[in-house]
């Protein structure tokens, strides 16, 4: 949840190549890697050792701009008996394309197989590490079009899609992995941009999310008060969401900017069970500060607030827990401290409050932290790096609480 670590340094020679390669080989320590509440009798610990080769390649001829980042992790778990390596893919496909003066295009699509939570992820959905791994692909395309000096139109459409290996069987009959979180998210935006100063643009939009529920595993089965066999299936779970928003991007300095959206969310269930909620409305919120520190480092605080799907869905009644309002703390520090040495702080804060089930109004409490020292040995080409992070989620569902330390050692070399 948690990522720190250089994940490619380039000297101004290897910024003029197109292509890019990096690598890192950690030593680590895991004191929790299964995610397990305390005392439970599986819970272990684990020394390991974490390979993460990075490759880049970045054209930018012409009006088009195109970025490819292929970024895989193997990490070892010496002291986990059965499938002691996990392996992580990312690959992030970006493109820009100006044709003219006024008019911008963007195409991102960041796709992700990994095992550990919240990979690919700003808010996380289910913070508990279970067996198997998931696929999770995020694209994004977007159109901006300056109509003249002051008034701007921007459009979009993002796709979001989730499939976990995990599904139901003989050992978890209902209840997978698969069942609570297999869905395809679609968001269509729209909003207008004005020019109200030269370092002030005021935002009016409108945002609309369909999230459905793909997998045809059950929920729950033999649940009282529905008719026979008492299925309940992830559909139930689907949502039409709406957001009305206004905002402001604000370039206060030359080293200070900032940017605010503020509005209302409305969300309906259109596949709800009688005696469940079909509907909430919310505040919506997504600001961020960006502060550039003169030590060629920066300073990062946000905060979000919105609904978002979640792993718990089931655990008595007669209907599930259709998701969880959340809001969110974020930041990042980076920075030159002296010399060859530099630092990094991130920082995460996560209230959920479920809505539905039997799970209704309990609350989930997320906390990550983690840092970083790099010291450059061979400036921008071979660096010694340490970290640590920390885990810990306290949950009014009982058996859900868990805190994890990790901490490593390794070296960072650039080509």
């Amino acid at each position: 949840m948690v990522a720190l670590g250089v994940l490619g340094l380039c000297t101004a020679g290897a910024q003029e190549k197109p292509w890019n390669l990096s690598a890192k080989l950690r030593t680590f320590y895991d004191d929790n890697y299964a995610t397990l509440p305390a005392g439970a009798a599986n819970r272990d610990d684990s020394f390991g050792i974490e390979v993460n080769p990075v490759a880049r390649m970045t054209t930018g001829a012409g009006p088009t701009a195109v970025q490819l980042i292929y970024d895989y992790r193997m990490r070892f778990f010496e002291g986990r008996g059965d499938s002691q390596i996990d392996n992580q893919h990312l690959v992030t496909f970006d493109v820009k394309n100006k044709p003219d003066d006024r008019t911008t295009l963007t195409f991102k699509n960041v796709f992700a197989y990994a095992q550990e939570p919240g990979v690919n992820e700003t808010v996380i959905t289910s913070a508990v590490k279970t067996e198997g791994s998931y696929f999770n692909n995020r694209a994004n395309l977007g159109l901006q079009v300056n109509l003249n000096e002051r008034v701007g139109l921007e459009t979009g459409y993002e796709n979001v899609f989730y499939d976990y290996e995990q599904d139901n069987d003989t050992v978890i009959p209902v209840g997978a992995r698969s069942a609570l979180l297999d869905r395809v998210e679609h968001y269509f935006n729209l909003s207008t941009r004005w020019k109200v100063q030269p370092t002030l643009d005021g935002i009016v939009g409108y945002r609309y999310g369909a999230i459905r529920q793909t997998s045809e595993d059950l929920l729950a089965t033999g649940v009282a008060g529905r008719a026979a066999p008492g299925n309940i299936l992830p559909n139930e779970r689907d949502a039409d969401t709406h957001f009305a928003f206004v905002g402001a991007d604000k370039r206060f300095t030359d080293v200070l900017a900032g940017s605010l959206r503020v509005g209302i969310q409305f969300t309906d269930f259109p596949n709800a069970q009688a005696g469940a909620s079909d509907s909430a409305v919310n505040p919506f919120a997504d600001s961020s500060v960006t502060y550039r520190l003169p030590s060629d480092g920066s300073v990062r605080l946000g905060v979000k607030h919105a609904r978002n799907q979640t792993d718990v869905a089931f655990a008595a009644g007669s209907n599930p827990t259709l998701d969880s309002e959340t809001t969110t703390l974020y930041g990042t520090v980076n920075s030159r401290l002296f010399g060859q040495l530099s630092g990094g702080l991130v920082f995460q804060y996560q209230r959920s409050s479920f809505n539905g089930g039997s799970q209704d109004s309990k609350i989930d409490n997320l906390a990550a932290l983690g840092a970083n020292l790099k010291y450059n040995i061979l400036p921008n080409r071979l660096v010694a790096e340490t970290g640590y992070s920390f885990e810990r989620l306290d949950s009014d569902i009982t058996g859900r609480s868990f805190s994890r330390n990790r901490v490593y050692i390794g070296l960072s070399a650039t080509y």
